[in-house]
């Protein structure tokens, strides 16, 4: 697609166009089987989504299609072929398609005389989209991680923790602590009006802002993501993320991601990813990585651990 990397949002699909016309598509229907496109270009795959069914033979063997550019012609056959690690179908989005903003994806079901299944919205947008809508505040990842739990998470999680793609943008997490000082899983928020967005950790609480070695400029232009309030909890035992960034002051509303804690290796083999520190400080590899995707555009956001405290 060009030199865009697209990106697959908040896709929300269903089966349609199942007609009971023998034994194998009556249980098809009946089942109500559907089909749940994740949210996915695969890393190191650019422009390949997966589609998953339930159950997940169900796409085993079936062939994809995609709507033309040229509205009177047929649809696309795109390459696809089924994943047994993933459980699902690898599909090729050709380039074609970015002429399309929100093209249906279908898949052959041949147990219904070839009816198609509709996989619907599909929706492509490239890396200008994101930057310039604030309703996609947080930078777009330049690729889709299918993660691999981390084995071992975080001994702290009170730090920066910053994006690889984009060292200006910053999640500062703070997390409550016992009476023997040690990290709690409810995260301690940031109160905007008492405290300051470059405070130390104990002074003030979990906030989203735009990294202090930025420009002035950069951080006036990017202001809905300064000093945002961040609210939710981090379980290392059970690996699991969920936070709320409220950018309610901003006019902006609440977004909530969900996650884990990944290995390194789920990252691009590249030093730009791998090393740690804000703007243009990289230091030594990170030891810390976290995976969070947005639960309202299903955006992808990967956050490294910042700078040793």
């Amino acid at each position: 697609m060009k030199n865009n990397h697209y990106l697959i949002l908040a896709i929300i699909t269903f089966a349609m166009g199942l007609i009971s016309c023998n034994p194998d598509c009556n249980t098809s229907s009946n089942g109500n089987t559907s089909i749940d496109s994740g949210s996915a270009i695969l890393a190191g795959r650019p422009n390949q989504i997966l589609l998953r069914s339930i159950p997940a033979n169900f796409l085993r063997g079936r062939e994809v299609y995609i709507d033309n550019p040229i509205p009177t012609a047929p649809p696309l056959q795109v390459d696809a072929s089924f994943e047994p690690t993933l459980d699902g179908l690898i599909v090729t989005i050709p380039e074609e398609s970015s002429m399309i903003s929100t093209p249906n994806v279908y898949v052959d079901d041949p147990d219904c005389s070839s009816n198609l299944l509709v996989v619907d919205p599909l929706q492509i947008r490239s890396e200008e989209f994101f930057f310039t809508n604030d309703a996609f505040l947080v930078p777009p990842i330049p690729l889709i991680i299918i993660p691999a739990p981390a084995i071992t998470p975080p001994i702290n999680v009170t730090n920066a923790w910053l994006t690889p793609y984009d060292r200006d943008y910053c999640i500062w997490f703070v997390p409550n602590r016992d009476e023997n000082g040690k990290e709690e899983k409810q995260l301690r928020v940031f109160k905007p009006e008492e405290e300051s967005i470059f405070g130390s950790p104990d002074k003030t609480g979990s906030r989203e802002f735009i990294a202090p070695c930025a420009s002035d400029e950069e951080i006036t232009a990017r202001n809905n993501q300064h000093g945002n309030p961040v609210s939710g909890i981090i379980d290392k035992e059970a690996n699991f993320i969920q936070i709320q960034i409220d950018r309610t002051r901003k006019g902006l509303g609440v977004e909530t991601f969900t996650g884990m804690f990944i290995e390194l290796d789920e990252l691009p083999d590249d030093p730009e990813w791998r090393v740690t520190g804000p703007c243009g400080n990289r230091s030594k590899n990170t030891g810390a990585v976290m995976l969070l995707t947005s639960q309202s555009t299903g955006q992808q956001l990967l956050l490294i651990h910042g700078v040793d405290l």
